[in-house]
């Protein structure tokens, strides 16, 4: 099944339905977030997954979301990724540690490379600033820290592993 999203021009002096409301990038973010979810759930399939959430891009009004989101369970059957952005990191973002191991060992390389050049400490002050941005703030695209499919697919077999036992 594909989700492609009709478009009808509408008269920009008319007041909108609901349904027709423009959306932005937090709630696109945010449907992406409980597609995860569901697919974490057991809910959707990764190939349901994966469909949807190429749509979700594309999205421009709520009413465009609901066609993607509308076979879903809401309410109190939807998965904990579905609320809105908080302060702590999701579940995802302890994820991408190989990233950030990789990004924190080449910048130590080069902070290490300027101290021996410069004969100052300063390069290794960065260098622990660093460690600091990656490992405790999480600072970083996303990407970094969304996990991936496989990863997705991994944590749903191993749950209903759990399951049935």
């Amino acid at each position: 099944m594909k989700y492609d999203v009709p478009r009808q021009p509408t008269d920009p002096g008319a007041l909108l339905p609901a349904r027709e409301t423009r959306i932005g990038d937090t709630d696109r973010t945010r449907a992406l977030e409980a597609l995860s979810g569901y697919l974490e759930s057991g809910h959707l399939t990764i190939t349901d997954f994966e469909e949807r959430s190429a749509a979700v891009p594309g999205c421009r009004t709520t009413g465009d979301l609901e066609i993607i989101l509308a076979d879903l369970p809401a309410g109190g059957d939807a998965p904990a990724s579905t609320g809105s952005g908080t302060a702590s990191p999701s579940p995802g973002r302890a994820s991408g540690i190989r990233t950030r191991i990789g990004v924190f060992l080449t910048v130590g390389v080069l902070c290490m490379t300027a101290t021996a050049a410069t004969a100052s400490p300063l390069p290794l002050v960065v260098w622990a600033l660093t460690a600091i941005a990656l490992f405790i703030l999480n600072v970083g695209p996303d990407s970094w820290y969304t996990p991936s499919l496989r990863q997705l697919e991994r944590r749903a077999l191993r749950a209903d592993g759990h399951r049935g036992r």
